[in-house]
């Protein structure tokens, strides 16, 4: 019997991100050939259709991370980084300080850096998220191999790190 694709949502370790989780819950309840996993970092949703945990282990997380068809996540560099290691399709979509989903828009900023970087796919809102998801056999693998916007990604990763 072939295993079933590995779908492994993050939303990093400071705050919960239900509108994710809940349009991956969504998602998820309608495609039963994939299995998704969620660190959720002690959301109170109530996902039916998804396996949640609220933290995991780096061990954990390395595992989870290196089975994954496609990692979704915040717009977080952790999440980043790991997609571009593990050479993984990467899903991002950023949270949004108009939610209350954090203090301010830096994610927003991050992702309009990554748009057209190959394997990296923004979604900016609730359907581009759902259209994603439904080609996610399809994506392309996170690499650091050249493409359009390579070096202004290096440009701004590196203020970032000189600016911490």
């Amino acid at each position: 019997m072939l295993k079933k694709p590995l779908i492994f949502v993050t939303t990093g370790t400071q705050l919960p991100f239900d509108r994710l989780i809940t349009q991956i819950n969504n998602w998820a309840s309608k495609d039963k050939q994939v299995n998704v996993i969620a660190q959720t970092a002690n959301s109170n949703g109530d996902y039916h259709s998804i396996k949640t945990v609220d933290f995991l282990t780096p061990s954990e997380y390395d595992e989870y991370t290196s089975e994954a068809t496609v990692i979704v996540g915040h717009a977080g560099m952790g999440t980043i980084i790991t997609g571009f290691e593990k050479n993984k399709p990467l899903i991002l979509m950023a949270r949004k300080f108009q939610f209350g989903e954090h203090r301010n828009d830096h994610q927003q900023s991050t992702t309009s850096k990554f748009d057209g970087v190959k394997g990296v796919y923004i979604a900016n809102d609730e359907q581009e998220l759902q259209a994603l998801l439904s080609r996610y056999d399809q994506l392309e693998p996170a690499s650091d191999e050249s493409s359009p916007n390579r070096n202004k990604l290096i440009d701004y990763l590196s203020t970032v790190i000189e600016n911490c």
